[in-house]
């Protein structure tokens, strides 16, 4: 059974983000046409929040998450959703670096309510998923 229009088919990378884990992937539609994106699952639950992402987006993201694994620490960034996922969307805000863990939350919010988990993520993992998206859409970073 498919509850959004998306959903994953080649994992390229899966990375643990505290409760989240998110996975980079090629992604196929109702109608069997293949995306580029992520997917976001929730520890406790099964189902995964596809974002099929552009080009733009994805280096956005993959940016962001450079930065964060570098140590700076940019606001937040809102991956916003679309018909695809029913408009839910993800928010990312890391606020500080503590014995060597970045330390923030992720939100992901669906219409009027929002799931929001405080995070503990390795500075490797960030930047690891960073590259996944880079190698996802082609991107070489140097």
């Amino acid at each position: 059974m498919r509850i959004f229009r998306y959903k994953r088919e080649e994992t390229l990378g899966a990375f643990n983000f505290g409760q989240y884990q998110i996975y980079v992937c090629t992604l196929s539609n109702t109608n069997g046409e293949q995306s580029k994106g992520i997917t976001v699952l929730c520890s406790d639950s099964i189902i995964e929040y596809p974002f099929p992402l552009d080009g733009q987006k994805a280096s956005e993201l993959s940016n962001y998450l450079k930065l964060v694994g570098n140590g700076e620490i940019p606001k937040v960034f809102k991956l916003k959703g679309s018909l695809a996922n029913f408009f839910s969307g993800t928010y990312f805000k890391f606020s500080k670096i503590k014995d060597g863990m970045l330390k923030g939350r992720i939100s992901l919010g669906m219409f009027f309510g929002a799931r929001t988990a405080w995070v503990t993520v390795k500075p490797s993992s960030v930047l690891a998923c960073s590259q996944a998206i880079n190698e996802l859409y082609g991107v070489n970073n140097a």
